[in-house]
């Protein structure tokens, strides 16, 4: 089975892959460039958005999840300012699987530490954890 081309990495291409993506920079709801709308998360631009390869990082993927994982593309579209952690879609070659926030401690491997279903799902924990920023800030 020949797998798929992949096309070169832009916000404009994760525009066309993923309307819940498209939606949220198309109404200005999410910033480019750290402390903007989304703080202390903010979406990566088309020069910072990156693929981690398989032949250099180890995935240290829950064991619920499946090994079969690694065969997909991990694309980072999103960081948090305030440490190593970064959200990045699952793509399969013809749709996003899922969305991970991931700990990019080391050039070797990172951690998964949440999965969700869509990028929606993702903001649903980002907007949580806003929500203890501004508990903290009183």
């Amino acid at each position: 089975m020949k797998k798929p081309v992949s096309p070169p990495l832009s916000v404009f291409w994760l525009r066309s892959i993923s309307p819940h993506y498209a939606w949220l920079v198309d109404r200005k709801l999410v910033g480019f460039e750290p402390w903007t709308q989304l703080e202390p998360w903010y979406f990566l631009s088309d020069q910072s958005l990156w693929e981690f390869e398989s032949t250099k990082h180890d995935y240290v993927i829950p064991a619920a999840d499946s090994p079969q994982v690694r065969q997909n593309r991990l694309v980072q579209f999103a960081k948090k300012q305030d440490d190593d952690l970064a959200a990045c879609i699952e793509w399969d070659g013809t749709s996003i699987v899922s969305v991970w926030t991931i700990n990019l401690q080391s050039s070797v491997a990172f951690d998964v530490l949440e999965k969700h279903v869509d990028i929606f799902d993702w903001l649903k924990s980002v907007i949580r954890e806003l929500g203890f920023y501004i508990e903290a800030a009183r």
